[in-house]
């Protein structure tokens, strides 16, 4: 088939295997059925993927690879965009309408994305609990205000619920206030200027 051909064909699980669908993708039909393989996966293929490597990736090489890919959309989207959102909707001394408006959309956008996931997926890289959802959670606590719209997103709601309820992270939010008894409160102006470089 031509490409445009083969795109339209492939359209439909294409969106639901591989997180940016328009990041182009590539079939490897020895690590299974509708395994699109991104960029980053091809990328990181060799030789991170030829033995477990531990650090919450499944030892099964297609494991690996599903779970690197989400954590590498994360890394590259979900991060990045949430830390901005952070910044011109709270941390900014000068509101930017643009700014504000086109990293909540773009948030909103990558939280939808991951619900549509979690709806199919106990966890975001499959079954089990991994690198992808250690990387991911802590970003929709960034802000107190600036949360998930649970109520569209069901799927990210019981998501959220159940990494906050494991003991693990439990311990970690009893150390909060021993590792930064600020958190909540606004900076002054010191403190801004050393958080984001201006001395």
């Amino acid at each position: 088939a031509s490409g445009s051909q083969q795109s339209e064909s492939n359209a439909e699980w294409v969106e639901g295997a591989v997180p940016s669908p328009l990041a182009g993708h590539a079939v490897n039909p020895s690590l299974g059925a509708q395994l699109g393989l991104s960029p980053s996966r091809l990328l990181l293929q060799p030789p991170m993927l030829q033995r477990p490597l531990g650090l919450g990736l499944p030892a099964d090489t297609r494991g690996r690879l599903v779970a690197l890919e989400w954590l590498l959309w994360q890394v590259g989207g979900l991060g990045p965009m949430s830390g901005q959102m952070a910044h011109f909707s709270v941390y900014a001394q000068e509101t930017i309408p643009y700014a504000v408006d086109r990293c909540k959309t773009e948030v909103r956008r990558l939280h939808r994305v991951l619900d549509q996931r979690l709806a199919e997926h106990s966890f975001v890289a499959g079954a089990e609990y991994g690198i992808a959802d250690m990387a991911s959670y802590p970003w929709f606590e960034v802000c107190g205000d600036l949360k998930p719209d649970y109520a569209a997103f069901p799927h990210l709601r019981r998501w959220q619920g159940a990494i906050a309820a494991r003991p693990a992270v439990q311990r970690a939010y009893a150390l909060k206030e021993q590792v930064n008894p600020n958190a909540g409160r606004p900076l002054s102006d010191e403190e801004r200027q050393h958080m984001f470089g201006r001395r």
